[in-house]
């Protein structure tokens, strides 16, 4: 059965951890003494349905307007590997070019 306590009723230290929880966007896991979890503290998220649809299609907005990339993904992996080693090269005082 849920059980439902209003927030100022929690007690204090159970308020400082939710606190922290939703600042940092953890959650805790609270085991027993042979390791195993019987309890779970994570905070909701505070944004709604609406809220997630329209970031979510401004997001598919964003995307869309990005144009394709003239290389395939291996020709993109290629051109990052030759740029990453070139890194290194120029790191390590050899001729880059």
């Amino acid at each position: 059965m849920l059980r439902r306590l209003p927030y100022r009723e929690t007690p204090a230290d159970l308020q400082k951890l939710i606190d922290e929880l939703q600042q940092n966007g953890d959650y805790l896991v609270v085991e027993n003494d042979q390791r195993q979890a019987i309890a779970c503290v994570t905070p909701l998220p505070d944004a709604d349905e609406a809220r997630r649809d329209e970031a979510a299609r401004k997001l598919r907005e964003i995307l869309a307007s990005v144009p394709e990339s003239p290389y395939s993904e291996e020709e993109t992996v290629q051109h990052i590997n030759e740029a990453i080693a070139a890194i290194r090269r120029q790191a390590s005082g050899q001729p880059v070019g």
